[in-house]
């Protein structure tokens, strides 16, 4: 039980310590990119939109752009795979109703997601207390965990929502030549991979208890 409180100590501060990864690189890419954009934004004269991260595939109509590699001059070809784009001449008032509707749609879906999200963190570290204390085969482990599992579902079936109206706005919105929005990778596959993993070890984790109870009687 001892190695099994270590492991469980190293993957609580694993956990934790990719959340304040995640968090931080975000905060700082979001500085970079504010940054880079801040002179175009201070001298436009209308309202901006900002659209991150956004995955591109490179038709035959781009214009291919040639840089230098400064460490031996030669010439380089870049083309965009992920993209974030700010567009400088947004005009709230002539936004259509689907594309109000779309960013209130976004709107509850992220903070749907967000809930979800914080609740798999406090559930995870209540199963890891849980299991410090060597309580191992517990019904109530059995519950939190369950829950894990169908929240981390439930994430990746909103995220996935979220990436396809994101994507089907953001099309209607901007058009760029020689590059289309991609959908390929719309689908959060691992999220929902990672909560079905979690519901069979539940599973598995919940024949064990019930096992464990018979033999208690039974003694």
């Amino acid at each position: 039980m001892k190695k099994f409180k270590v492991l469980c100590i190293i993957l609580l501060t694993a956990f934790i310590l990719s959340l304040f990864n995640d968090l931080v690189s975000s905060i700082i890419s979001g500085f970079n990119l504010g940054s880079s954009s801040s002179e175009f934004i201070l001298n436009s004269e209308d309202d901006y939109a900002s659209y991150l991260y956004m995955d591109v595939d490179v038709t035959p109509d781009y214009k291919k752009a040639e840089f230098v590699n400064e460490t031996n001059n030669n010439k380089l070809l870049v083309l965009p795979n992920t993209v974030s784009i700010v567009d400088l001449g947004v005009k709230q008032e002539d936004s259509s109703f689907s594309v109000k509707f779309l960013h209130w749609a976004l709107f509850i879906i992220n903070i749907v997601s967000v809930i979800v999200y914080i609740s798999i963190v406090v559930l995870f570290i209540m199963v890891m207390r849980i299991f410090i204390k060597s309580e191992v085969f517990n019904r109530r482990v059995v519950h939190l965990l369950c829950l894990i599992g169908w929240f981390f579902i439930i994430l990746g079936v909103f995220s996935s929502l979220w990436n396809l109206l994101r994507i089907y706005m953001i099309s209607s919105l901007v058009a760029i030549e020689g590059v289309e929005f991609s959908y390929r990778y719309i689908v959060e596959w691992s999220t929902i991979l990672m909560g079905l993993v979690v519901l069979v070890n539940t599973e598995i984790l919940s024949q064990a208890t019930t096992i464990k109870d018979e033999n208690d009687l039974t003694i």
